[in-house]
């Protein structure tokens, strides 16, 4: 289809009604189409009022006033056909944040169906509201509305979070935009769209029981799909991969919001089954306020794999499941409990984990079974986070599979937990365990408790414990199986797989961070972030060492016993960026030992002109950056990851830069970016 701009005439009044006699709401100038052929006038919209095939060809109508170009209300059993038609709102090469208006608005209608049709620059390309059985067929949204990023990959700037809860208003609408927008509908489906580029998919707010199922929603800078206070919907089959706000996969996440499948504001009772949403920041998220939880969602057969921040998060959900999803090699949380209730997760793979596996946190009356958690720095985590240590959490943690973890456990002030037909791997390390006891039994010692763990060829789990209490498993299994037995997922996907099958990681393309988010690598040339990758750090070459130290080396106590160490080395080589402690080099990650290493590093940068530089680091374990030999940024303990800055002053020309790491135990996380002070 030419993208030339078709200049038509408008059709002889005898193919077109004037609304001379104009419904409630509407505007004097707008013209009402009920015939074959119809041609979107310009300087005011077009009412659709009865069966329609618009005229196909390319269209430049603009919408300032917002109200829709193409527009349906109060109408019924209504068919527009879209097919072969696209819409622009804004001139070719117009920026996504100019974008204004709407394309296509219906308002109060019932059982309307709608064709087709191309979409592009308009902050809201099709918005439906206060509608009961509307039907949405394999339209295009291209370019959706964005914005432009301020921050880059390492270095994020506020400007660039997002906001995850709703108050059910036009917030989201209002500050962000939507290729499609649903708002307090009922029995809306959407079916076969296609939208990539740009900043929001489909946002739908205040709806239920609608369906979204085999739509292409990837590429965005914000959210594939987006649910507030909406319940009973059905989001299957679709795509959302590559939902982010950051470039290369690599370091600890900022968490600007960016989601591939989103869930929050209460809304229950949706089912989240069969879909793609890997390569973002992260897969899918049920993130709520604890006082106003939502509850029963269920998350079947997905794939989250590659996300930067966390595969799956349920945050304050209640009831919710999390079964036979994929989540394979994620920086950050596989999947991630936080104030959950009534939860079950069954049946997951977490494969290839930078960070915790699968993360309890603060929750209870868990059904945690027959999860596959392999290659993950910590492959399951339980701790009490902000409640009682001593309330009882019933925990059941029943036919889990641990294979190649650093540590399988990691149990910290937890209560009530129960263990049974766990598998594990054989000759792992003895645990360290601190205050590990069994309920009813105050004599026994953590040896002893720890021993209570093996599976039935006598292997032990690795690890480590500070104050849990295990007890006996029930000898009823948790009633929610039953119900997981007895539940089949909506029509028309009938039986779904117990999950998704694997893909081959060699074939995975690099995320490219455009000015408006993701790059689509079938979208033509990206144009880079004015940020840049690593702002000054891009290019450098780092001359480094790694080595092993021990406890007459350690560190905090004697530093220059540590550095000499450097002189029997692990290894050497340059590194050109710093994404994890083993520069990228997943070879040399393998081959180091997992704890107490470290490394140094030294580089040369070019500085253009004089100014205020912001340097930012995220570490686990300690950290040192010294400029010509000056230390301007230390965080030189043992410590979970977490994110250090500094504004410096660097003059014009060459300055030395020396990096100095060490890793004690756990996780292990490194990331480096120093720039020019972002603007507003």
């Amino acid at each position: 289809m030419s993208s030339r701009v078709v200049q038509r005439p408008l059709l002889p009044l005898a193919l077109l009604a004037c609304a001379c006699a104009t419904g409630p709401g509407e505007d004097p100038g707008s013209t009402e189409a009920q015939l074959v052929g119809a041609v979107p006038p310009r300087g005011a919209p077009l009412v659709v009022s009865a069966d329609l095939r618009l005229e196909p060809g390319d269209y430049l109508r603009p919408d300032p006033g917002g109200r829709g170009v193409l527009r349906l209300e109060g109408h019924k059993g209504v068919t527009l056909d879209l097919r072969g038609v696209r819409l622009r709102g804004a001139e070719a090469g117009a920026a996504p944040d100019e974008f204004t208006g709407a394309g296509l608005v219906l308002r109060d209608c019932e059982d309307v169906r709608v064709l087709g049709g191309s979409f592009g620059g308009y902050r809201i390309a099709v918005r439906v509201e206060g509608c009961d059985g509307v039907s949405l067929e394999g339209l295009t949204v291209d370019p959706a509305a964005g914005e432009r990023l301020v921050g880059s990959d390492a270095l994020p700037h506020p400007h660039d979070r997002l906001e995850l809860r709703s108050a059910r208003s036009e917030h989201w609408l209002d500050a962000y935009g939507a290729a499609i927008a649903v708002v307090d509908s009922s029995r809306v489906e959407v079916r076969g769209a296609r939208v990539r580029g740009g900043q929001n998919g489909l946002v739908v707010l205040g709806s239920e029981g609608c369906r979204f199922v085999e739509n292409d929603l990837s590429y965005l800078s914000g959210w594939g799909i987006a649910l507030s206070h909406a319940d009973g919907n059905l989001i299957a089959g679709n795509r959302c991969d590559v939902v982010t706000r950051r470039g290369s996969w690599s370091g600890a996440e900022p968490d600007h919001g960016a989601t591939g499948i989103l869930l929050t504001g209460a809304s229950s009772g949706n089912v989240i089954a069969g879909n793609s949403a890997r390569g973002g920041s992260a897969g899918g998220r049920e993130r709520f306020e604890a006082q106003s939880p939502g509850s029963d969602n269920r998350w079947v057969a997905n794939d989250f794999s590659r996300s930067a921040c966390v595969g799956l998060e349920l945050r304050n959900a209640r009831g919710s499941w999390a079964v036979g999803n994929r989540i394979e090699d994620v920086r950050g949380a596989g999947l991630a409990v936080r104030g959950g209730t009534r939860l079950l997760l069954e049946g997951n793979a977490l494969d290839g984990v930078f960070g915790e596996g699968l993360s309890l946190v603060g929750s209870e009356s868990l059904t945690v079974g027959r999860n596959e958690i392999r290659d993950c720095d910590r492959g399951l985590v339980v701790s009490a986070g902000g409640l009682d240590a001593e309330a009882p959490r019933q925990l059941r943690l029943e036919g889990n599979r641990f294979e190649e973890n650093i540590q399988d456990l990691v149990l910290e002030q937890c209560v009530g937990l129960e263990l049974l037909d766990n598998d594990f791997e054989a000759g792992n390390p003895p645990p360290h365990l601190d205050g590990l006891a069994w309920e009813g039994e105050p004599e026994l010692t953590g040896r002893a408790v720890w021993a209570r763990l093996a599976d039935a060829d006598g292997h032990l789990p690795s690890g480590r414990c500070q104050g849990a209490r295990l007890r006996a498993p029930a000898s009823t299994p948790p009633a929610v199986l039953s119900e997981l037995a007895a539940w089949s997922p909506p029509a028309p996907f009938g039986e779904l797989p117990k999950r998704p099958a694997a893909r081959r990681r060699s074939g995975e393309e690099p995320t490219v961070l455009g000015l408006f988010g993701p790059w689509d690598p079938e979208g033509g040339t990206p144009r880079p972030s004015e940020a840049g990758a690593r702002g000054l750090l891009a290019g450098a070459r780092w001359q480094t060492t790694w080595f092993r130290w021990g406890v007459q080396s350690d560190p905090r106590g004697d530093l220059e016993a540590w550095r000499a160490r450097r002189f029997e080395p692990l290894d050497r080589a340059v590194v050109e960026d710093w994404s994890d402690p083993w520069g990228g080099d997943d070879a040399r990650r393998l081959a180091l030992p997992f704890e107490q290493f470290g490394l140094v590093a030294r580089t040369t940068v070019e500085v253009a002109r004089d100014g205020t530089y912001q340097l930012r680091a995220v570490s686990d374990d300690g950290l040192r950056l010294s400029v010509d030999d000056v230390p301007v940024l230390e965080d030189w303990t043992w410590h979970a990851a977490r994110q250090r800055t500094a504004m410096i002053e660097l003059a014009a020309g060459s300055h030395e830069l020396l990096l100095e790491y060490f890793q004690v135990d756990g996780p292990a996380v490194l990331t480096l970016e120093l720039a020019a002070t972002p603007g507003p």
